[in-house]
């Protein structure tokens, strides 16, 4: 994977740079998606790494007053 897969996310600063560095590396995904069932269309992230990808995205929903989601809309523009 392009994206640095930190050990873990305990700040919305950490979860925004996280998500924005995923987008930008063209591996976003939404964030409520298990990483394992995902159809990759680049680099097809290690079992491992899949694993870190939902360790890491179950940190960031467990932030109070941070909605990812809400997030990744305003940062796309949908």
């Amino acid at each position: 994977m392009k994206t640095q897969l930190p050990a873990e996310i305990k700040t919305i600063e950490a979860a925004q740079f996280f998500l924005t560095e995923l987008l930008e590396n063209e591996e976003l995904f939404h964030p409520e998606h298990d990483a394992h069932d995902i159809v990759w269309t680049g680099e097809i992230p290690s079992s491992s790494e899949r694993d870190q990808l939902n360790k890491l995205m179950d940190d960031i929903y467990q932030l109070e007053d941070f909605d990812p989601c809400g997030f990744l809309i305003k940062l796309t523009d949908i």
